[in-house]
């Protein structure tokens, strides 16, 4: 299998299971965008992107190790959105069991999470947003 198939079917995954019903899809209002949200998306969302993915191999296996950043928005300075989102991203993703096409998931877990907080151009003019970035390690082995 080619790794750009590896890499859709693990986002096709990966937003499948965003779309069940659960308590980050609501907390996001089931704005979940792949690389970058469309201008003028409102707050709260998020969005996910593939970092790395190398493929690795042992003598009788061959995996790809992928590093997903999934990134919080919240245009809400008090914290509490923004940790209310981050804790039910961590509940739905963190240690997931999931089905892909033409591969196995060997495991899915957080690794690190970094907060900031940025000056963000909206249509209105800039606005400072809360930021979170999750990075979730992600094993698949081929089949």
């Amino acid at each position: 299998m080619a790794d750009k198939d590896v890499l859709m079917n693990l986002c096709k995954a990966f937003y499948t299971l965003f779309l069940t019903a659960n308590d980050f899809n609501t907390s996001v209002n089931g704005r979940l965008f792949e690389n970058i949200a469309p201008d003028g998306t409102s707050y709260p969302y998020a969005v996910y992107t593939i970092v790395s993915a190398p493929k690795e191999k042992t003598f009788s296996e061959e995996y790809t190790n992928t590093l997903l950043q999934l990134t919080l928005y919240s245009s809400n300075m008090d914290s509490t959105e923004i940790k209310n989102m981050y804790h039910y991203a961590h509940e739905l993703f963190d240690e997931a069991e999931f089905t892909m096409v033409g591969s196995t998931l060997v495991w899915m877990r957080k690794e690190l999470v970094v907060t900031d907080v940025q000056d963000e151009i909206t249509p209105s003019g800039t606005q400072k947003v809360r930021v979170y970035d999750i990075d979730f390690d992600i094993r698949t082995s081929l089949n």
